[in-house]
């Protein structure tokens, strides 16, 4: 191939990819909750459990690598990076805003590039992650944490405990004796 033929390609490929990131950022927009659950799990293969809740104003990227367990809520104008792989457990909580990176930039690479910074997210079943707080490429949040408003989560976070600030640190603990269970249930239309 000559180099080029190789740029049209490559030109093609980052054209294609930004449709696809521009699709789902609009599908986020669409106040049917049904609706963006059908695309998402048949067109996007995002693995998403029946009673699973996906509100809207969401921001999706490569969701064929995300997986969101049964009776998991996530809230309106959340973020969702799948790039290097996102498992969401069962019965987890996202309250609004909250973000979620498996991807970085390298500050120290000449070219600001990633070089493989990132890597995947695993949130465990019934973990309660508050408003506006942002986790970090690599992180395990443990079964029953909760990430509190605002924090910024860099580290692994234990089972059953509570984590809040900036970076995020353990400031306190959790009953074991978790055993709600979300049905699903959701307003239709946001």
């Amino acid at each position: 191939m000559t180099q080029s033929f190789k740029k049209i390609i490559k030109y093609i490929f980052h054209v294609y990819k930004g449709w696809i990131r521009y699709k789902l950022y609009r599908l986020g927009k669409v106040p049917c909750h049904a609706y963006r659950k059908f695309i998402l799990r048949h067109i996007y293969l995002l693995n998403i459990a029946n009673t699973a809740v996906l509100y809207g104003g969401f921001e999706i990227r490569a969701p064929w690598n995300i997986s969101i367990g049964e009776g998991t809520i996530i809230g309106d104008e959340s973020k969702l990076d799948g790039r290097n792989g996102l498992t969401i457990g069962k019965n987890v909580n996202f309250s609004t805003g909250v973000w979620i990176w498996t991807e970085q930039h390298d500050l120290n690479d000449p070219y600001f590039q990633s070089n493989n910074s990132g890597g995947p997210v695993i949130i465990k079943d019934r973990a309660w992650v508050s408003s506006r707080t942002v986790i970090l490429p690599g992180v395990t949040v443990g079964e029953g944490a909760v990430i509190a408003a605002g924090a910024v989560v860099t580290k692994n976070c234990q089972e059953f405990t509570i984590y809040g600030g900036v970076p995020a640190k353990q400031i306190g603990t959790r009953s074991h004796d978790l055993q709600y269970t979300f049905s699903g249930m959701h307003e239709a239309f946001l």
